[in-house]
């Protein structure tokens, strides 16, 4: 390529404008098989099932989701799906593409990050002109990554795509604002994007930690320095953490809490040595991702503790490098600090997901854009000269083929969203072991209507063990053996998930149903009024208790099941019409 060849090149990759352009039309091409995926997984209780997201009225309904669902907590989250119903109801399509715009509006400020970043006086030096070329690259590369399709694809993780968005513009706009005087509108829209991103999902937590970092390596200033000098937006940086900490006082968000699981925090966190590893191999060999792990091996072998201690030295050196305010100790930095809340002494549910990665892989491919630059930079006078003068353009198509090698895994694994069965298939292929697949397995195949490929998933499910799925297996048998008339097999399974699991609403109801078609009302009704107790929101606890009251002549009682049914779900107009039937037997008595 010739000298002007190549100033035309690097001039055309200076903008950002064909750089955020770039970033829209991959992203298109790489999620444009995503728009038909169907709700999936935690789709079902966070969007289907969801009574707060059917209405954008009132308001204070949208923004305080019921409690136990992922939305829970965080109501910028349930208000977006309440935005997605109220332009295309259950039609998953204008959900992915709220999404996909998510995903390339954080890809755009990614690119405007890391052109700061590699542009800083820090780096200037190394990559001088080819800054804002090798970030655009470093953007691409992580919006395009296959590593990101669980936070886009899979509708109910808009809750860290859209945190993510919110993290990348709270560091884009703290970045701008270092350069301004210490009160600026750059800061205040930091402030702003914390505020946002907290009540979109928790982990934006160590956003104002990353900020210091960032300020200390390529602002280079000392932390107290920095403190003193942008006391505007750390004050507002500290309003938003006062935000994010009420928002989880207030609970009920699904994940936010640590419970018990059966693991203990020690075993949590020795297990994450392998789980972290996994996800860096994803990072960079995007092959065999699965949509869950809930099968990984969470025993304390030797092998655990050496991939645990492999880590920590990754952690330590990390310390070590953003100690002495080297680059790479900030990307390691941001990789450790944003897996945290995940991936160290609180137990969750499931030891590793990979939409865990989102923001996380965007420190790996900085550093990888970058380092790589260094190191070509570094050897590059051991080669003859011709060589040397053609490495640019080596660099650049080797650039070009990763992206689009990027963009076609994408593109593939967005295929395997295709369908629920696939997806449960694609998964039991990688992690046949896995008890929650086969659960979702059988699912699939109810929808289907192959009941009998669904009891034999629940059966296998059942005889993994875990005790933490037995009872969702049990009540899931029930209904199956309720729909196919065998009403004394669903109850001994109904009963055997409420043994498992006495809070387990859902189990509650379905058996008061049937208990109420044997004409055991008496007992019925006990159950209704437990599940009411457990869960007030329970919409359909609420329905069918009312239902039965009003078959024993109780129009009064029956009223106030049929009232709450119209507030929690008023496009439930059965109750309405109910509830005028037993007011106007109440004003007749």
């Amino acid at each position: 390529m010739s000298r002007d060849g190549k100033s035309a090149f690097l001039v055309l990759f200076a903008s950002p404008l064909a750089g955020a352009v770039l970033i829209a039309l991959l992203a298109l091409l790489a999620w444009h098989n995503s728009f038909g995926v169907p709700f999936v997984f935690d789709d079902k209780i966070n969007i289907l099932e969801n009574p707060s997201i059917k209405s954008l009225q009132p308001l204070s309904s949208v923004l305080s989701a019921p409690p136990g669902t992922g939305t829970a907590g965080r109501p910028l989250l349930n208000l977006s799906l309440a935005v997605n119903y109220a332009i295309s109801s259950l039609s998953p399509a204008s959900y992915h593409a709220l999404n996909l715009l998510i995903h390339v509006l954080s890809g755009i400020v990614l690119l405007g990050l890391m052109r700061r970043t590699f542009g800083s006086p820090r780096l200037s030096a190394l990559f001088g002109s080819r800054a804002p070329f090798l970030a655009l690259v470093a953007a691409l590369a992580w919006t395009l990554h296959p590593l990101t399709t669980e936070s886009v694809t899979y509708v109910s993780q808009r809750a860290e795509s859209m945190m993510g968005m919110f993290f990348l513009i709270c560091l884009y706009c703290a970045a701008r604002g270092f350069e301004k005087r210490p009160v600026n509108l750059w800061h205040a829209g930091a402030a702003a994007a914390l505020v946002l991103g907290a009540a979109s999902k928790e982990v934006i937590v160590v956003a104002p930690l990353l900020i210091l970092a960032w300020d200390a390596v390529f602002g280079q200033k000392k932390v107290m320095g920095a403190l003193r000098r942008s006391w505007f937006l750390y004050l507002g940086l500290l309003a938003g953490m006062a935000w994010l900490f009420f928002l989880v006082w207030l609970g009920g968000t699904a994940g936010a809490n640590p419970l018990d699981h059966g693991v203990g925090r020690f075993n949590y966190l020795i297990t994450q040595g392998g789980v972290i590893l996994h996800y860096l191999r994803l990072s960079f060999f995007p092959v065999g991702q699965a949509f869950d792990y809930w099968d990984w091996d969470r025993s304390l072998t030797l092998a655990a503790y050496i991939k645990a201690t492999l880590v920590g030295m990754l952690a330590v050196l990390s310390i070590w490098g953003l100690a002495r305010r080297h680059p790479a100790g900030f990307a390691g930095a941001w990789f450790f600090l944003v897996l945290a809340p995940t991936s160290s002494l609180m137990p969750l549910k499931c030891p590793a997901y990979e939409h865990r990665m989102y923001l996380p892989l965007a420190a790996v491919a900085a550093l990888s854009v970058g380092g790589l630059y260094w190191a070509a930079r570094s050897t590059g006078g051991r080669f003859p000269e011709n060589i040397r003068k053609r490495g640019g353009l080596f660099g650049a198509v080797l650039a070009v083929f990763v992206i689009l090698v990027l963009c076609g895994l994408t593109i593939h694994r967005n295929h395997d969203y295709r369908t629920d069965f696939a997806l449960w298939a694609d998964t039991l292929e990688k992690r046949p072991g896995n008890l929650k697949a086969h659960l979702n397995m059988a699912q699939a195949l109810e929808s289907l209507g192959d009941l009998k490929g669904a009891v034999a998933h629940y059966t296998t499910g059942l005889a993994i063990g875990d005790y933490r799925e037995v009872a969702g297996a049990h009540y899931n048998i029930g209904n199956i053996m309720a729909k196919t008339g065998r009403k004394d097999e669903a109850e001994g399974h109904y009963r055997k998930a409420l043994l498992a699991r006495p809070a387990f609403p859902e189990a509650l109801v379905n058996l008061a149903v049937l208990l109420s078609e044997k004409g055991r009302t008496d007992e019925a009704e006990r159950l209704y009024e437990r599940a009411i107790i457990i869960d007030y929101n329970r919409v359909e606890a609420h329905f069918n208790y009312a239902n039965l009251l009003v078959g024993r002549g109780l129009w009064s009682e029956a009223a106030q099941h049929y009232r709450a049914v119209t507030t929690l779900a008023p496009h439930i107009t059965a109750a309405s019409a109910n509830l005028a039937v037993c007011e106007e037997h109440e004003k007749n008595r």
